[in-house]
């Protein structure tokens, strides 16, 4: 059965409200207020540019555990025993096992770039068949492990990560339900996760949650998560705020010194009416 793409946004919107509202009352401190970017310190380090070629050169194992530990699973509980009423107790066994994620991260680099926020970017068609030809079998290997009810933060990032490129690549309307799913769960297990939240973010304003999805990206900044205010910017040119977009945009430009020159572009041509930051 085909889904229209407005089809699509609207449900991934009511699925990406309902969680908002479950992780906002289970978590101790609200997040920022929605009326303004967030002014906090900005970790002043530069984000390394994607190299396609080097992407490709990671030269020990990546192993993360399979399952979140005693600890992580009692904080959870004591925050949101509703929702996580299901989860039993993990014995030591499973809090040691891991799983080598060496290929998802490889590959993650690389479709991050291309079809990290949508639209995708991809040069042709061939290179998009391909894409989705390995990313299919990545959501595979990363569900049977997400799906566990003890998953570990490790594990359901990269769940998150990789379903939600999916749902960039229109592989159907599954892979943003299972994101949205897997983010809850995520954010339950570490809420003051800066990449946890820069996705939640992401996810909800392209999605079509732009309110849901400001104080999600406006914490991550302020836990030092820089690529936050490009998607912040493009939730506030949704909201046809395009002073705060500039805004957002230039402290990026101040936060990473080795994107100036492109962040000068897209400056300019916002200031001259474009509303899609990663379209051309």
């Amino acid at each position: 059965m085909q889904f229209s793409p407005c089809f699509l946004n609207k449900l991934l919107l009511a699925t990406s409200i309902i969680l908002v509202s479950i992780t906002t009352q289970a978590n101790q401190a609200d997040p920022a207020s929605v009326a303004a970017p967030d002014t906090a310190t900005i970790n002043q380090a530069s984000v390394a540019a994607i190299n396609e070629t080097e992407s490709f050169s990671i030269a020990t194992p990546v192993l993360i555990p399979l399952f979140a530990s005693n600890s992580q699973i009692d904080a959870t509980r004591s925050r949101q025993r509703q929702m996580m009423a299901n989860v039993q107790a993990i014995n030591t066994t499973q809090a040691e096992e891991t799983v080598d994620v060496t290929e998802i991260d490889r590959m993650l680099s690389y479709l991050i770039e291309k079809a990290g926020h949508y639209p995708p970017r991809f040069s042709d068609r061939e290179e998009r068949s391909i894409a989705i030809a390995e990313l299919k079998q990545l959501i595979t290997k990363i569900d049977q492990h997400a799906v566990h009810p003890n998953a570990s933060f490790d594990v359901l990032m990269r769940a998150i990560q990789l379903n939600q490129i999916g749902r960039n690549l229109d592989l159907g309307v599954s892979t943003a339900i299972k994101a949205g799913v897997y983010m809850r769960r995520a954010i339950a297990l570490n809420p003051n996760d800066a990449t946890a939240n820069y996705w939640y973010g992401t996810m909800l304003v392209e999605g079509g949650g732009m309110k849901e999805g400001i104080p999600y990206l406006n914490r991550a900044i302020g836990l030092g998560e820089i690529k936050a205010h490009l998607i912040l910017a493009q939730a506030y040119l949704h909201l046809e705020r395009r002073d705060f977009a500039l805004k957002a945009l230039q402290n990026h430009y101040d936060a990473n010194p080795d994107q100036r020159e492109w962040t000068t572009q897209i400056i300019e041509k916002v200031r001259a009416g474009k509303s899609l930051i990663w379209a051309d």
